[in-house]
């Protein structure tokens, strides 16, 4: 599904599945003592690299003056 992604897609379609299932978790479970109560749940798994796959791609086929362009900030 990645061939022809550089390094920096890779890492790209990584971030991009943890963004998925972050947001799947905290719509499921809104308020904080039920979030902390099934943090285990939060797991990335292969639909989520899958749909990050699919995101990336667009990504990638779009001019480069309508690409988004995303800030991180490492520590």
């Amino acid at each position: 599904m990645t061939e022809g992604f550089s390094g920096a897609d890779t890492a790209a379609v990584a971030n991009t599945a943890n963004t998925i299932v972050l947001h799947e978790y905290l719509q499921k479970y809104t308020r904080p003592e039920e979030a902390s109560k099934h943090a285990s749940d939060a797991l990335i798994l292969m639909r989520h690299f899958e749909d990050a796959v699919k995101k990336i791609k667009i990504q990638r086929e779009r001019r480069p003056e309508e690409r988004v362009t995303t800030l991180s900030h490492y520590r």
